[in-house]
């Protein structure tokens, strides 16, 4: 498959089957609490603290286990990072 092709009936199928489901919400949380813990390595508060919080709105529902997927260790580690107290300057 090359850029210049259309995808395959196939992938856009399972794409859309996919954005059907509710299951799209546990893998757009588990994205944003990882996207949040990259904006904190950043010392970007504002993402930091949006990030966790979508993440976990997301990932909440799913608890504590969704598809062999510890939901509950990712909630865990985004209610534990360091928002509040955290010196933001280097």
């Amino acid at each position: 498959m090359s850029c210049d092709e259309p995808p395959p009936a196939q992938l856009l199928e399972g794409i859309a089957q996919f954005n059907r489901g509710d299951v799209r919400y546990l893998c757009q949380g588990i994205l944003q609490i990882g996207a949040a813990f990259r904006h904190l390595r950043r010392l970007n508060h504002h993402g930091t603290v949006y990030m966790l919080t979508r993440g976990s709105r997301h990932l909440a529902p799913f608890a504590p286990r969704c598809q062999r997927v510890d939901v509950q260790a990712r909630l865990d580690a985004a209610a534990a990072a360091p928002v509040s107290g955290f010196s933001w300057t280097e």
